[in-house]
């Protein structure tokens, strides 16, 4: 199915040299709307300034329910190497998004650009001060998209949406390319992170379960949480140590060494989620959660709505007391040998996993 990326937002968002950057840096076939209304305008003999064509294209709109764009970027498509993806630079309807929607032969990806109208009021300005053999229109004469209706609609549907009054065009297009996947490769280290506002019970670990299938490998770090309870077709689980989405994949699981783990609930949650040693990998340098570390948080849970699993008087632990032996660590413990290891370099190594990852 050949990829199709459509460009909506007022005028002098960036709609052009969004397009045209994709055409020259990643060869996309560049399909311009006010090319299309310049040639169907010479056609019919008819003027081609930016008043005749924006009337024009409210006559095509008008005549073929919106339809005449996508008619003709099918048409330039026939012309086309089967996996040349397209971009189209302008989308100013509702109705004609709609159609490239639901057409059955195209992939579509929207992004929707946007900016203060000040500020695309000052770029129209300077643009006219361009081109003084141009029909003088003010801004809102000028922008093709006459409804708000509209933008709200384009800003909803959008896959993604970038305020280009923050960014230039090269940033404007790294955004689209990352959203396209154009800069994955062997070279590039690609980890996707849920990050959410630092909140109790926001959904990350639902998330995060969600995407899971979609990855090789799952990392945890940190110390156990109050739990991620996700469901899943397999049923509803909560999570405190192991990655979310563990018990429904088949990917590599990695904890940390900047870990906290209490080992009893840890080998509990390992076998419900039936994890095979071939899978789980614990870095030597995970730290243990002791029973003086619960008992230390107890009162906390009365004042900042503590978890109470001991993970933050560990963490405080291990920074005050440096005394060798004075923690407890991953590789100390005869139970979690099988997935630490039990001599150095450590099957458990987590930067060595990653690096081969990578």
């Amino acid at each position: 199915m050949r990829q199709v990326v459509l460009i909506s937002g007022h005028i002098c968002t960036g709609k052009s040299e969004l397009a045209l950057r994709l055409k020259k840096e990643f060869g996309y076939h560049a399909v311009s709307t006010s090319g299309i209304l310049k040639l169907t305008a010479t056609a019919r003999g008819g003027p081609t300034d930016r008043l005749a064509l924006q009337l024009l294209g409210d006559d095509l709109d008008d005549k073929t329910n919106h339809l005449w764009l996508l008619d003709e970027v099918i048409k330039e498509a026939a012309n086309l190497t089967s996996d040349q993806p397209i971009v189209v630079d302008n989308v100013r309807t509702w109705d004609q998004l709609q159609h490239f929607r639901t057409h059955y032969g195209f992939s579509v990806v929207h992004a929707h650009l946007w900016a203060p109208k000040k500020v695309l009021e000052q770029r129209y300005s300077k643009k006219n001060a361009e081109r003084p053999d141009e029909v003088g229109q003010s801004y809102t004469d000028a922008d093709l998209i006459k409804n708000e209706k509209d933008i709200e609609a384009f800003k909803n549907d959008a896959d993604v949406r970038i305020n280009t009054a923050r960014t230039d065009s090269a940033d404007t297009l790294v955004r689209v390319a990352a959203r396209l996947g154009l800069y994955g490769g062997a070279d590039i280290r690609c980890v996707d992170v849920v990050v959410g506002g630092m909140y109790g019970s926001e959904g990350k670990g639902h998330i995060a379960a969600y995407l899971a299938n979609d990855y090789d490998i799952l990392v945890r770090v940190g110390g156990p949480n109050a739990g991620h309870t996700v469901s899943s077709a397999s049923g509803v689980y909560t999570y405190h140590q192991l990655p979310s989405g563990a018990r429904d994949t088949t990917a590599k699981l990695l904890l940390g060494p900047g870990m906290r783990v209490y080992v009893p609930d840890l080998l509990k949650e390992i076998a419900e989620c039936n994890v095979q040693p071939d899978r789980l990998f614990i870095d030597p340098q995970t730290m243990i959660i002791e029973d003086a570390d619960f008992k230390s948080e107890e009162e906390l849970k009365k004042s900042i709505a503590s978890t109470g699993r001991g993970s933050g008087a560990a963490a405080a632990r291990r920074i005050l007391n440096r005394k060798l032996g004075a923690t407890q660590l991953a590789r100390d413990v005869p139970e979690l040998t099988p997935y630490v290891g039990d001599k150095a370099p450590y099957r458990g190594s987590i930067v060595t996993h990653l690096e081969r990852a990578y």
